[in-house]
């Protein structure tokens, strides 16, 4: 009995522990600003679109005031089989650098379409040496090009991952996206740098053409409807370990916009989450696991203690709990910093609160057979 009940105490300690490490991995991120000369270097801006006619300007004018001294600079959009007005709002531009490309055709077609197929169909026809990716519904910030492709003077270099942050949120549901977004970007970042876990944002990414060609990342996961960007640097890790980097520049944070509507918020994320079920038992699966218990593990301890009464249970959890806020404000003051996200405090404790339930629902539905819908599609 006294083990279960100091359990929930000693998951926080683990996980502050785990906290720690990695904010000093964070602050221990190499910030040497890489040479701005070297070989010339092609570029090609590659974005997948589905159903974006709202954003897909935005994105791509973004794209095309983009410079690259060391060689051109094309902007590839590759239409995902929209059944909306994106297409046509692409039609009306009128640059020399820019091509709509499309992953077939809306109901005269049989390919299935996927943001994979689509990226990997950008890719395999941009003219670059360099691929930039960006998602439709973002918007990149001046000099972004210019500062990714600095990285590639460097020959050993494969993969550039860089920030990406909620724009301008508003009201509880944007800060809760927002928050959520900063704190899994500082960790991430961390943990691709030293190789702990393998995650990052198809939203700012960079590679060699040549190297994503050869690593032929997406063989054997097209229909699985997220991690374009995960399956593909889980693949470069395996085939350039030391060839990674993380873009450590707040001025490269590139704006996205936070999903409109809880539910709509629930069905992106169970997306995303549902591509645990495909990566194995990984560090990532581990890693995910241990955070999930350990939320687990006080909220039981403190419903128990609650119901039986049983005092000593019900102060390891609260202690428990409150381990777990210190920590995480201790992660958000840092990552809210980086990101330069403002005006956060007063929706930190709500969110707080609500994320802690929402991982624990998110973490059950990503190991079971769920289908959600997102831009007419079932995934």
């Amino acid at each position: 009995m006294l083990t279960l009940t100091v359990l929930p105490l000693l998951f926080s300690l683990l996980y502050c522990g785990v906290l720690v490490r990695l904010l000093f991995r964070w602050c221990k991120v190499d910030r040497t600003l890489p040479v701005s000369s070297g070989p010339a270097l092609s570029a090609s801006i590659v974005v997948a679109a589905r159903n974006e006619e709202d954003h897909i300007l935005a994105c791509v004018q973004s794209c095309l005031q983009q410079s690259n001294p060391f060689g051109s600079l094309e902007v590839i959009v590759v239409d995902d089989q929209s059944d909306d007005d994106t297409c046509a709002v692409l039609e009306a531009i009128d640059d020399p650098r820019f091509s709509l490309m499309q992953l077939g055709v809306y109901r005269r077609t049989t390919i299935k379409g996927s943001k994979k197929k689509a990226i990997a169909y950008g890719v395999q026809h941009a003219h670059g040496d360099i691929i930039l990716t960006t998602d439709a519904d973002c918007t990149v910030p001046p000099g972004w090009a210019k500062e990714m492709l600095e990285h590639f003077c460097e020959p050993g270099v494969q993969l550039v991952c860089g920030p990406v942050r909620i724009a301008a949120p508003k009201g509880l549901l944007g800060y809760f996206q927002a928050l959520d977004l900063t704190a899994n970007g500082l960790v991430n970042a961390a943990g691709m740098v030293h190789g702990s876990h393998d995650l990052c944002s198809g939203a700012n990414l960079a590679y060699r053409r040549e190297s994503f060609l050869l690593a032929d990342a997406y063989e054997h996961n097209y229909d699985i409807a997220s991690g374009d960007d995960v399956f593909l640097l889980r693949r470069m890790r395996e085939l350039h370990p030391e060839g990674l980097r993380f873009a450590y520049n707040p001025s490269l944070v590139v704006d996205t916009r936070a999903v409109g509507g809880w539910g709509a918020l629930m069905r992106q994320r169970l997306r995303w989450a549902g591509k645990l079920r495909w990566m194995g038992m990984n560090r990532i699966f581990v890693l995910a696991a241990f955070v999930w218990l350990q939320r687990i593990s006080w909220h039981a301890g403190l419903i128990a203690g609650m119901l039986t009464n049983f005092r000593p249970l019900l102060f390891v959890s609260l202690a428990a709990m409150l381990l777990q806020f210190a920590a995480d404000a201790l992660l958000q003051s840092h990552a809210t910093k980086f990101y330069h996200l403002k005006s956060w405090h007063p929706y930190f404790l709500p969110v707080w609160l609500l994320h802690n339930l929402y991982f624990i629902g998110t973490g059950l539905s990503a190991l079971l057979p769920v289908s959600t819908e997102w831009k007419g599609r079932t995934a």
